[in-house]
């Protein structure tokens, strides 16, 4: 028996609502707000997904939108928009798991473990914490990153785990957009970038921040590009790639671009008959990205002139202070959020590196959870199998294992995911890799 087709207006209403409003709140991001507070900026992306909400309840498409909102600036100094959004997704992946798990769903896995790690890690620095409040404050974040990634998983099926990489484009989108208007204008994208330009505050990061994101999106649109099979569509994630390597190249940060260069090394050496996948990314760096003899001598004179090193110098006395601090408390830390209270010469400044900000505040027992995450993370990425296709799954690997090395490589020099517009759309590729694990039960566990 053939079934019967949807009303056309029940499917594609809903849809052309979607993308009409999402524009608009797009438009209005790139363009600063177009005048409108941040209220009202919250206020038109929360109308612009509403038909997503209204018409797939249980689908993937909102998932898509959703990170947009951590673009947002704070309100208060410390409320985000996206933490009224973290409720919701738990509340959901609840209801979902009562009315349509069985016992299984309940069980704890992997990823569930780490996450409970994750949370459970902290904990021990409440010894020596001088300000709960700023501990609570901190330790609100984990917890909702650990939710936010638990009910991606429950939210959205290994079938229909592609759409988590589409966010990926949108979001480096509206980045790139918000910070071409904030610096360049419009015409910036057939010009060349030939200087780094300080003028990247957009409200909810600046410079370093701004890169670790836009790389983040470039290497989950290459993934997203590979994956796809429409060639209309890889067509247009190339030329999506080249907006966003034009805009990373404004704050010209070093560590993004050194990232990126990783990225592209570990391409090159892994790839092998997969070349093609590294050629598509290759070509759009150079042809729409704006490489040109300005840009080149501008990333050489950031590595190489001695009125950059001052920045290194500074890390660098972060980095000892904050070994300094972990080898006076190695086994618990000094606590969340308590550097302002120690009466040292740091501060309340971050170590600019993942694994020290966590070996201070969490001591060793931190440490070897952050380790644990990545080692189980690059363990996803060598069983990526999204196709079935050997020969394209193992250039799928690749990418996902040198895009997780690029993102944890910037995070060692700069304290990009322990920021929140960095670390929700790396939440995103975590999720992913799990739901492509076919070897246990991962996909259908929270």
């Amino acid at each position: 028996m053939i079934a019967s087709a949807p009303a056309p207006a029940r499917v594609w209403l809903p849809r052309i609502a979607l993308v009409s409003l999402s524009l608009c709140a797009i438009g209005a991001f790139a363009m600063g707000g177009a005048g409108l507070d941040r209220s009202g900026l919250a206020a038109l992306v929360g109308v612009a997904l509403l038909p997503a909400i209204a018409r797939y309840a249980r689908g993937p498409v909102a998932l898509v939108f959703l990170p947009i909102l951590v673009l947002i600036p704070p309100f208060g100094g410390v409320w985000r928009v996206f933490d009224f959004v973290v409720p919701v997704l738990a509340a959901a992946a609840f209801l979902i798991t009562v009315r349509h798990g069985g016992r299984e769903a309940w069980e704890v896995h992997g990823p569930g473990l780490l996450v409970l790690a994750l949370l459970l890690a902290p904990l021990p620095g409440l010894l020596r914490v001088e300000v709960p409040v700023s501990f609570i404050g901190m330790y609100r974040e984990f917890v909702s990153y650990g939710v936010i990634f638990l009910a991606i998983r429950r939210l959205i099926s290994r079938e229909e785990s592609l759409m988590l990489l589409w966010a990926f484009p949108v979001l480096g989108l509206v980045i790139a957009g918000q910070l071409l208007f904030k610096v360049e204008g419009v015409g910036a994208l057939i010009g060349r970038v030939g200087f780094r330009n300080f003028y990247t505050d957009l409200g909810w990061g600046r410079s370093n921040a701004v890169a670790a994101v836009l790389l983040v999106c470039i290497c989950g649109t290459t993934l997203l590009a590979a994956i796809e099979r429409r060639w209309s569509l890889r067509v247009g994630l190339v030329g999506v790639l080249g907006v966003l390597v034009h805009a990373i190249l404004i704050p010209s940060s070093r560590s993004a671009i050194a990232a990126l260069g990783l990225y592209l090394v570990i391409l090159l050496l892994r790839l092998g008959s997969g070349f093609r996948i590294g050629a598509l990314f290759l070509g759009a760096v150079i042809v729409f990205g704006g490489l040109s003899e300005s840009s080149v001598r501008l990333l050489v004179t950031r590595f190489t002139s001695p009125q950059e090193y001052a920045s290194w110098t500074e890390r660098e006395s972060l980095w000892n202070s904050a070994w300094q601090r972990f080898l006076d408390s190695p086994l618990i830390g000094i606590g969340l959020n308590q550097g302002k209270y120690q009466g040292d010469l740091m501060g309340d400044a971050r170590a600019h590196s993942l694994l020290l900000d966590t070996l201070m505040e969490q001591g060793v027992l931190g440490g070897i959870v952050i380790v644990g995450i990545f080692l189980a993370a690059v363990r996803l990425c060598l069983r990526v199998r999204p196709t079935g296709d050997a020969r394209k799954d193992r250039a799928l690997q690749s990418l996902s294992l040198a895009m997780l090395l690029a993102i944890v490589t910037q995070s060692l020099a700069e304290p990009t995911l322990l920021a929140y517009p960095v670390t929700l759309p790396f939440l995103w590729f975590l999720a992913w890799l799990t739901l492509q694990d076919s070897s246990h039960r991962v996909a259908e566990s929270a």
